[in-house]
């Protein structure tokens, strides 16, 4: 008989291929009171219009793996994210197709 040959499933090379990311980009967050590595875009300040004229905001993007959470961030979530010692807030999350990770939109808070 032939050598047992091991094939990696899907899940798992989605894992690798975050991985791999996370040590290209890697970025640290506190997230109730616990440290994480993630992935991150360029964060990029912009100026959102507000009704008594412009509102400068800073806002970037950063991928986590969800089973690394024991309570993965949700969407304006009371508890907040703090990168390099600036507050963030999670603007919206996008799961990914694949169930292991997912994108945060963080928005400063002022």
């Amino acid at each position: 008989p032939a050598p047992f040959c091991y094939m990696a499933t899907l899940a798992e090379i989605m894992e690798d291929d975050l991985q791999a990311q996370r040590d290209e980009l890697p970025t640290t967050i506190t997230f109730d009171t616990a440290s994480y590595t993630v992935s991150s875009e360029d964060f990029r300040n912009s100026d959102g219009m507000e009704l008594d004229g412009y509102l400068a905001s800073k806002e970037g993007r950063v991928t986590i793996v969800l089973s690394e959470f024991a309570s993965p961030p949700i969407e304006n979530d009371p508890r907040l994210i703090t990168i390099s010692g600036l507050t963030y807030r999670v603007a919206t999350r996008e799961n990914s197709a694949n169930g292991i990770e997912a994108t945060l939109t963080l928005r400063k808070q002022n």
